[in-house]
């Protein structure tokens, strides 16, 4: 990767941490999804189905808020980091 000039060259190192933190929270996020949310779906809707098939609908409709709810908190954050990151930034250039 080519740096025209040195500012590029210093943003582009300040925001490597940025990323490893990122790339970390994403494996995490997606390792608790895989372990216990899909584990979790999976036998009480084999249970749910035992009892009666019907049930797995109440399942899915079970999911649906809590699957809004995951994705409006991941975009709230995701906007509240990138002003919290816009911040520092217009506070290191005053200083």
């Amino acid at each position: 990767m080519e740096f025209k000039t040195f500012m590029e060259w210093v943003s582009f190192c300040r925001n490597q941490p940025e990323g490893i933190r990122a790339i970390t929270m994403f494996c995490m996020i997606v390792f608790v999804c895989v372990s216990f949310y899909e584990v979790y779906f999976w036998s009480m809707g084999v249970y749910l189905f035992r009892l009666k098939p019907m049930l797995i609908v109440t399942l899915i409709l079970a999911f649906i808020p809590a699957m809004a709810a995951q994705a409006i908190n991941v975009r709230v954050f995701t906007i509240a980091s990138a002003f919290i990151l816009l911040y520092d930034v217009l506070i290191d250039v005053d200083t």
